[in-house]
């Protein structure tokens, strides 16, 4: 792959990469196009590269992005329980896309029902998950949440430490 992006422009996405060590090797070493590399962690160990934190976005954005996903979002009368599910979601973009594609894939549903099944917090891990994409799968990748000493001394997973953290108000990815 190296050699075949050396001779190419293009832009290569590495997204949600684990570290480093599986980065490196997809890296073109002197190619014309530019390689950008998503995180939920500061990539420390590699060199020659510009890093760029990205803020969490603001519920306006939040808002904006579930109006995008799903029609019923974008219902005036919604307004409220939109607000409602940016916030259940911790305004994070997985959880809104998540939660804005199971709105979207089911038209007999509205957006309060979507924030009905988000309040409970026992099962709102289990209520972000479409296809093959799930939160709870990020959070086990997530370096923050997959050892226990990073969790805070917990060994139970997400719902033994969710007395510590705040249901999808994790640090910024």
């Amino acid at each position: 792959m190296r050699a075949v992006l050396r001779e190419r422009r293009c832009l290569l996405v590495l997204d949600n990469a684990a570290g480093e060590a599986q980065v490196r090797p997809l890296l073109p070493g002197a190619g014309a196009g530019p390689v950008l590399v998503t995180c939920r962690r500061v990539l420390s160990g590699l060199e020659g590269v510009r890093r760029l934190a990205l803020a969490p976005l603001t519920p306006e954005e939040s808002a904006a992005l579930l109006r995008a996903i799903a029609d019923q979002a974008a219902r005036p009368s919604a307004a409220e329980d939109v607000t409602e599910v940016s916030r259940l979601c911790g305004n994070l973009p997985l959880a809104l896309r998540i939660a804005g594609t199971r709105l979207a894939t089911r038209s007999g549903w509205s957006v309060r029902h979507l924030v009905e099944r988000l309040s409970d917090e026992d099962r709102r891990l289990a209520a972000l998950r479409t296809g093959d994409v799930s939160v709870g799968a990020a959070f086990s990748r997530s370096p923050t949440y997959s050892s226990p000493s990073r969790r805070g001394g917990c060994s139970g997973g997400w719902r033994t430490c969710r007395e510590r953290t705040s249901p999808l108000r994790w640090s910024p990815w």
